[in-house]
């Protein structure tokens, strides 16, 4: 959970996980309009949406974590992890919401990094669970690769309605 970890990929890249700073806001909200209105979701999320979570992660809202990933000094990409507990594991689930990076630094282990840092972050985990879109092949290549395996359910959720 803490403010962040750095850790080397090769001799000379460092990738930093830390958590969502203020001074990104501009920056953090730019890249999740494009993530969230991409291919890798479903369906395409409003301006409101975006601005109530990154805003409740900033503000801590307990069990919401946002992150940005720094790669040699450049804001590379964010991502978001819910930890709750589970019934079914008998422990807290992390749960790997979103992870969004710029074009340039995918393929290059950042993923991968983010993915093993955060593992490293929540050593009380007894699972971690993300959700990936048919379609989005490269990103079920590098979950597969990482050792998550297809989880039978067929979700169903209810939308509140907006007031």
């Amino acid at each position: 959970m803490g403010v962040g970890i750095g850790i080397w990929i090769g001799r000379e890249t460092m990738i930093e996980v830390r958590q969502m700073q203020r001074d990104r806001v501009s920056e953090l909200f730019d890249m999740m309009k494009t993530f969230y209105q991409s291919p890798a979701l479903e369906h395409p999320v409003d301006d409101g949406t975006l601005r109530r979570t990154l805003g409740d992660a900033l503000a801590g809202s307990p069990g919401l974590y946002g992150y940005q990933l720094i790669v040699d000094d450049v804001l590379a990409g964010f991502g978001f992890v819910v930890r709750y507990y589970s019934t079914e594991v008998g422990g807290y689930t992390v749960q790997f919401e979103d992870l969004y990076l710029l074009p340039e630094y995918r393929g290059h282990g950042v993923g991968t990094s983010y993915f093993k840092t955060v593992m490293q972050m929540f050593p009380e985990a007894r699972r971690f669970r993300l959700e990936v879109t048919e379609g989005n092949t490269d990103a079920r290549r590098l979950y597969e690769r990482l050792g998550f395996r297809h989880l039978g359910y067929t979700q169903m959720i209810y939308d509140v309605p907006t007031k």
